[in-house]
């Protein structure tokens, strides 16, 4: 089964539902194949979890409802950009890269990890104009495939 297919088709459901109780959720989860609901469960209903689609579920009383956490904008390219980042670091270990390419790339990541910290914090956080070019800068310069190895 494609990963995210039972979380999405239950997300999906409960929405079409819009309020609905845990043995209709189960019941519903049941459907789809799956065999252990507790597992899935305490996922759901966290609204931090980093879903794309940000939807969660919400107990109130002896129901559940479908919400949607508010994303700030940047969230998904930053956590790309990280993942560049970690993926170029490792090819300058490597390679045993000079400090003078090495030290700037770990300085960007520390701000960034700043950054995704205090974009998941608070929607409305405006990312300074330098560090916007900094993280540019680095989206350009750890182009995937340049650093593309076999693990």
């Amino acid at each position: 089964m494609e990963y995210g297919k039972i979380t999405k088709d239950i997300m999906d459901w409960a929405e079409s539902k819009g309020q609905f109780t845990w043995t209709e959720l189960h019941t519903e989860y049941k459907r789809t194949g799956a065999n252990s609901m507790s597992y899935h469960l305490p996922n759901w209903t966290n609204e931090n979890t980093n879903r794309k689609c940000g939807r969660y579920l919400h107990k109130s009383g002896s129901s559940y409802k479908v919400f949607t956490s508010p994303r700030h904008k940047h969230l998904p390219k930053l956590l790309i950009l990280h993942k560049r980042m970690r993926d170029c670091k490792h090819y300058y270990k490597e390679v045993n890269a000079s400090l003078d390419v090495y030290d700037p790339l770990v300085d960007a990541m520390a701000d960034l990890c700043s950054t995704i910290g205090c974009c998941k914090e608070g929607v409305n956080y405006k990312i300074p104009p330098t560090d916007m070019q900094t993280f540019n800068y680095w989206y350009k310069e750890s182009n995937v495939s340049k650093y593309s190895y076999d693990r």
